[in-house]
């Protein structure tokens, strides 16, 4: 691992721009004249605002430096006002909602929604090369903040594309246009999808962009779909250059065909740091253009419909790239300075897979052209964090070791300090050492040397301490083992094996929680289609409860203490999923009661946590809740009683994710190692 890499990237993203952009935003979005105000933009009850009292408040109400508030409970029905002009802002305003803030019962706002109806009649016409806009900016400044903006135009349409005349079918939609001469737009803390030409435009002379921070995905159209665009000029102004130009940092980017791109006007760059590029791209996520593409302007100076440059330049520093089947970085040109290319994660196999250069006849070139490519970290497995299972991905950490291999508990605060934090950590046994990375961020530190056995014949549970031996309450996660003889426990992970009973039985017939309400861990075992929960040399085997179900095809957790009685007792109950229904056995003694009923849900294909009490209260209520990633959404069920309730957009499966507690909150997370 590049630590150095590690560290900027950990850094940045994780912390200095949630940092930065609340510092900004305490300047940025206090008005900075005694005239300021700020309008709310509402309508009552009516949970739908018709885009005409928005619109109004953009053009007609708003004086400079005002702020436009937007109330995440409405929806900004602006269907109507998306246009080839769409709606002008020829002020300096700021348009803002509160997008992952938390609001009341622990609920995180998703900020307020604007969107174009996709149905609306005659939106999207079959024109050739028709553009319309939502937001057009001429002022020097704008800012949208913790918005959602939601385009009708999320496909591919792959029958879009004339190539004979260069042309295009379908009407093509930008989200936020900056077209005036110097003008400045600030998108921050927003999700922005469905723009079928780009979600994010600088279009004007010498304009510029300062994109932090956001969800920008689903901008795809074939040949076109672009997160963010540098698309004007520049000029030299008494010699002084004016370059149209972006910031683009902290964003996460996803289901787009170029996540940023420039024309390649030589006056263009852009510098993109500590963004998270997602495995769903339909081309080269970073991309310039080359002037020679150009040639069938007829705006265009001879010198530049033909010339050979890429842009001014492209600064490209510590991104995260996990789109592996598509270039990372495609520069279709000589940039007319040095750009850069470094200290990037690529999940490719080597730097050539992830960036590439090409000439005016699209050859690769053997040695780049004013392209710097150095000190990236390619063939990698990221490890990420989604707080709650209901926010963006966070980056964590690095590492080649396959998840099947990684087991989770709390091992302590560091690798001399064995006192739990309550706080999720990320458990390796490589077949020597024992390894742990706290809270999955620090590089992995071993906290038992020579121990041997391998993370896959380990279970893991709460036994106390080894001069404890009545188990008075600890949190710290202990290590269990199982050699075929006797059953064995080393405390924290850290001790040297102590002894607990002497028992032929293996791992696969075992399950382990807490089904007395004590402090200890039990050990339930299943054989021969009884239950036993045996402690002792000398303990009566006789079984307390029958299953014709193997170990392997149950969970645990807190389901309440009867069939009519979901509040939490403190003991950890069974649960088989058999396809349709849910069974419980309570404390895993009881016979088995249905709970719930789903289709198609079974042990393997769901994870267990506590994510809150309901859809609209995230505060833990001491309930197991049954978690199912579906492949195009995150479903709970809360307390396994309830229905069916999305909290998150994803296509990742349980194949690449676990749960636990990564930030101490009480609230469980969902843990990623993301690929394609």
């Amino acid at each position: 691992m590049n630590a150095r890499c590690s560290h900027i990237v950990e850094t940045i993203v994780r912390n200095e721009f949630a940092l930065l952009a609340a510092f900004l935003l305490m300047f940025s979005l206090t008005p900075g004249t005694s005239k300021a105000a700020n309008i709310y933009v509402s309508a009552g009850n009516d949970p739908v605002v018709n885009g005409q009292e928005l619109a109004a408040a953009i053009i007609n109400q708003a004086s400079e430096n005002d702020i436009i508030i937007l109330d995440s409970k409405y929806e900004y029905d602006v269907s109507a006002f998306v246009s080839k002009e769409g709606i002008r802002i020829e002020k300096n305003i700021t348009i803002q909602s509160d997008r992952g803030e938390k609001l009341a019962n622990d609920v995180t706002s998703q900020g307020a929604r604007i969107y174009v109806d996709r149905k609306t009649p005659g939106l999207i016409e079959i024109v050739t090369n028709q553009e319309k806009t939502l937001f057009q900016i001429s002022a020097s400044k704008v800012i949208f903040e913790g918005l959602r903006l939601e385009g009708p135009a999320p496909d591919i349409d792959r029958r879009n594309y004339i190539r004979s005349s260069n042309s295009y079918k379908r009407t093509r939609f930008y989200g936020i246009r900056a077209t005036g001469e110097n003008s400045w737009i600030e998108v921050r803390n927003n999700e922005l999808s469905g723009w079928s030409y780009g979600a994010i435009s600088v279009a004007g002379v010498a304009g510029r962009a300062t994109v932090v921070s956001n969800f920008i995905h689903h901008n795809r159209l074939y040949g076109n779909g672009y997160g963010v665009m540098i698309e004007g000029t520049g000029e030299n102004d008494n010699g002084a250059i004016r370059y149209c130009y972006a910031e683009i940092s902290g964003n996460t980017f996803d289901h787009n065909r170029h996540d940023i791109t420039g024309t390649g006007d030589k006056y263009q760059y852009y510098h993109a740091d500590g963004n998270l590029i997602l495995s769903h791209g339909t081309d080269s996520s970073f991309d310039m253009h080359g002037e020679w593409e150009r040639y069938d302007d007829p705006e265009l100076n001879d010198d530049r419909r033909y010339g050979p440059y890429a842009g001014n330049k492209v600064t490209i520093t510590n991104n995260v790239f996990l789109n592996k089947a598509q270039v990372a970085v495609g520069i279709r040109g000589r940039p007319l300075e040095i750009s850069t290319v470094a200290n990037n994660y690529f999940a490719h196999s080597s730097e050539d897979k992830a960036v590439l250069q090409t000439d005016n006849p699209r050859r690769v070139w053997v040695s780049p052209k004013n392209l710097v490519v150095k000190d990236n970290i390619t063939d990698f497995s990221p490890w990420y964090v989604s707080f709650g299972g209901e926010h963006d991905w966070e980056y964590r950490s690095t590492s080649k070791i396959p998840l099947k291999k990684l087991a989770f508990g709390d091992f302590g605060t560091s690798s001399t300090d064995s006192a739990p934090d309550g706080v999720t950590d990320v458990f390796y046994a490589n077949g020597n050492d024992w390894k742990v990375s706290h809270s999955a961020t620090a590089n992995w530190e071993v906290i038992c040397s020579n121990c041997r056995k391998k993370t896959s014949r380990l279970k893991f549970g709460q036994f106390g301490t080894a001069s404890d031996s009545d188990a008075t309450k600890t949190t710290t996660t202990d290590v269990f083992y199982a050699d075929g003889n006797k059953w064995k426990v080393s405390f924290g992970g850290r001790s040297s094996w102590a002894r607990l009973m002497k028992a032929s039985y293996r791992n696969h017939q075992l399950l382990i929680g807490n089904f007395n309400g004590g402090y200890r861990t039990e050990i339930l075992l299943t054989t021969d289609g009884n239950w036993y929960f045996p402690f002792g040399d000398d303990a009566s085997w006789n079984p307390t409860n029958t299953s014709g179900h193997t170990a392997n095809q149950f969970a645990v957790g807190e389901f309440g203490t009867d069939q009519s009685n979901n509040m939490p007792d403190d003991k950890l109950d069974v649960i088989y999923f058999t396809g349709s229904q849910w069974k419980v056995s309570y404390g895993g003694t009881s016979n088995w009661h249905t709970i719930n009923t789903s289709s198609g849900t079974t042990v393997d294909n769901v994870l267990l946590g506590e994510f809150g009490t309901s859809p609209t209260d995230r505060r833990p209520d001491g309930l197991t809740d049954v978690l199912y990633p579906d492949g195009s959404f995150w479903n709970v069920s809360f307390g396994a009683r309830s229905n069916w309730h999305d909290i998150k957009r994803s296509g990742y499966t349980k194949d690449n994710l676990r749960t636990g507690d990564f930030n101490g909150d009480g609230i469980t997370d969902v843990f990623g190692i993301l690929h394609n």
